[in-house]
């Protein structure tokens, strides 16, 4: 079935036959949809101060336009409310600009999520979960804006998954994923928790945006590293200990990002102790940083530049690799529950790709 831009309308007996039909034509995640009728539709469309032909972007490697009405169908499927559509539509907004490479999220075997982080006043305007297993279900506003893009990915962008597996559709498998991962349901959906501590700068703010601003940083994640650092008694020793495990990933590098979740009683710690969000982002990337010898000689391999075990070279010493590019490219983002000191690690897919943030605003725009 070759996708042409234009949405077409169905006729069904009732609701449990529309989900059926979804579900023959491989337009579903799995799980069931909500029917997106035309009279819904229209009424996020008009929720969004927009028309359905607005313009959100182009997904120029599969010629597939991507306009304003699309996003309110998934959207609606996904369980939506109408106030949701401005969040989804600045996420795929950031997802269709270059430095995000969407083309390589949609297809790649390396089975990559999405991930988001929502700051400003539009938390609290819609509900959303900052707190309590932030990454987990129960939040409408934190499930649906996520699954939304997955059915976005899926009916707009074509990232069919299944590579290999028996299909009761029609519609090439274009995301080639060789295990998939969970998050790929409802994505890593982060709404920072700005009150918890006025000391450690918002995400947002960090970004250059203004605190009163509602903002979404979106970012595609390869894979992430759950901690507990419960025995660490002081901000060096929670810093060496997560340092320990990220270079242990072996994912070092001379660019690419990192996102880290932390939770109210370490950003606590943090915060007596006199340390701000950059405090901990320098911290964290001069303890991961190792010498290409280093490397060499502790047998990791990183990226395409040299394989494990490869011979030291001259200039080996001198040449750096950290787990970011730069310290201010290890973003904090402060979340989760008033107990326990876990703390999440969001690594991305390749050194190549940006975390790119912009205002939740008229969708289409980015002021």
């Amino acid at each position: 079935m070759r996708y042409t831009g234009v949405s077409c309308q169905l006729e069904a007996t009732d609701w449990e036959e529309a989900i059926e039909i979804y579900h023959r034509n491989g337009w579903t995640d799995g799980l069931p949809i909500i029917p997106p009728t035309p009279a819904r539709v229209a009424e996020f469309v008009a929720a969004a101060g927009g028309r359905p032909s607005d313009p959100i972007g182009h997904y120029a490697l599969r010629d597939r336009p991507v306009t304003l009405e699309k996003l309110a169908i998934n959207s609606v499927m996904a369980g939506c409310l109408p106030e949701y559509l401005p969040v989804v539509a600045a996420i795929v907004g950031c997802m269709l600009e270059p430095g995000f490479d969407v083309h390589t999220a949609n297809s790649s075997t390396g089975s990559l999520a999405l991930g988001f982080v929502v700051n400003g006043p539009i938390r609290h305007l819609l509900g959303m979960n900052t707190q309590g297993d932030v990454l987990g279900p129960g939040n409408r506003a934190n499930a649906s804006i996520a699954r939304a893009l997955r059915l976005i990915q899926i009916n707009v962008m074509g990232s069919v998954s299944g590579a290999g597996a028996p299909h009761s559709h029609d519609r090439p498998v274009l995301d080639r994923s060789t295990m998939g991962h969970p998050a790929k349901y409802v994505a890593y959906h982060v709404a920072e928790f700005e009150e918890a501590y006025r000391e450690l700068t918002p995400l947002h703010v960090m970004l250059g945006f203004d605190p009163a601003d509602s903002v979404v940083s979106a970012f595609a994640v390869g894979n992430h590293i759950m901690l507990s650092n419960h025995a660490e008694t002081g901000p060096e020793e929670w810093i060496a200990s997560v340092a320990h495990y990220l270079v242990g990933a072996g994912r070092l590098d001379r660019a690419g990002f990192g996102v880290l979740l932390v939770p109210p009683e370490p950003a606590g710690m943090f915060v007596d102790a006199g340390w701000s969000k950059l405090d901990i982002s320098r911290a964290l990337y001069e303890s991961t940083r190792r010498s290409a010898a280093w490397v060499k000689q502790h047998g990791w391999k990183v990226g395409g530049r040299f394989e494990r075990g490869a011979p030291v070279e001259w200039g080996d010493a001198e040449q750096m690799l950290a787990a970011a590019g730069r310290p201010e490219d290890l973003h904090v983002v402060v979340c989760g529950g008033p107990a326990g000191n876990f703390l999440v690690y969001m690594q991305t897919y390749a050194s190549s790709l940006e975390l790119i943030s912009r205002r939740i605003g008229r969708p289409g725009r980015t002021a």
